[in-house]
């Protein structure tokens, strides 16, 4: 019992504050004018590929992005509203993890997902996770990046879900975003 609450304080020193960061439309619906709301498609060019939106059986909704020419960079975009993330003081920084599911199905380098931040002064934060290449099944991933806080000259934030400039097909499902302050 010692030994367990030592960890319980342990956690409660390193981690001082966290916040759900909700998505909108996380289950990737599209509505009756062919449009997936709060997503933002990387190519408007048919033959590049195609982005669709699934039902699971849990469920959950998917988005499916699918390319046979490689011709261009394939994905999705969310803008992530400033306003939810936590201010840090001296000595603290933001962890900032997207979890999501992902299944792939033939992909050739790609199949990954990015954390972008842009302000006046440029990009604060552009970083891809690892690509994920080849066909699996169903799997949990997550993507963590840790930054010193948002600069006050940020103007945004994204998460991108991406197949990339590659062939294949890839799924997304169950997108979310946490952040929390750390020491």
């Amino acid at each position: 019992m010692k030994n367990l609450s030592l960890i319980v304080l342990s956690l409660l020193a390193v981690v001082v504050g966290a916040a759900d960061i909700p998505l909108g439309n996380p289950d990737f619906k599209i509505n009756s004018k062919g449009v997936m709301p709060y997503w933002v498609f990387t190519s408007k060019d048919p033959a590049a590929g195609t982005v669709d939106m699934e039902m699971l059986p849990n469920g959950k909704g998917a988005v499916k992005i699918s390319s046979h020419s490689a011709k261009n960079f394939l994905g999705i975009i969310q803008h992530v509203s400033l306003n939810k993330f936590p201010q840090v003081k001296p000595g603290e920084k933001l962890k900032i993890t997207l979890s999501y599911k992902q299944k792939n199905e033939d992909v050739e380098r790609g199949g990954f997902v990015n954390m972008t931040g842009y302000g006046s002064k440029g990009r604060w934060l552009d970083k891809d996770s690892a690509r994920t290449s080849g066909s699996f099944d169903w799997k949990d991933c997550s993507f963590v990046q840790v930054i010193d806080g948002v600069p006050a000259e940020a103007k945004g934030f994204f998460i991108s879900l991406y197949l990339g400039k590659t062939t294949g097909t890839v799924w997304f499902s169950e997108p979310k975003i946490d952040i929390e302050v750390v020491k």
